[in-house]
C-alpha cells in the first residue's frame, strides 16, 4: 500500500499509529506532495525493515 499513490500517505500513517512510531516529523510534511518528495522513501525502508 505505500507503493500506491491512492493509499500511500493513509497506509504509513497508520503504520505511525499502529507501531507507535513518533509522528512528529509529520507535522513537518502534512502535505502529501511535501511527503511524496521528502520523507517516502525513507519511510519504506524503515517500514521495510520494522515488517520483515
Amino acid at each position: 500500500m505505500l507503493n500506491d499513490e491512492t493509499t500511500d500517505y493513509a497506509a504509513n500513517i497508520l503504520l505511525y499509529y499502529i507501531y507507535k512510531r513518533d509522528a512528529i516529523v509529520l507535522l513537518y510534511n502534512r502535505d502529501i506532495r511535501k511527503w511524496r518528495d521528502g520523507m517516502k522513501s525513507d519511510d519504506i525502508l524503515y517500514w521495510n525493515h520494522i515488517l520483515k
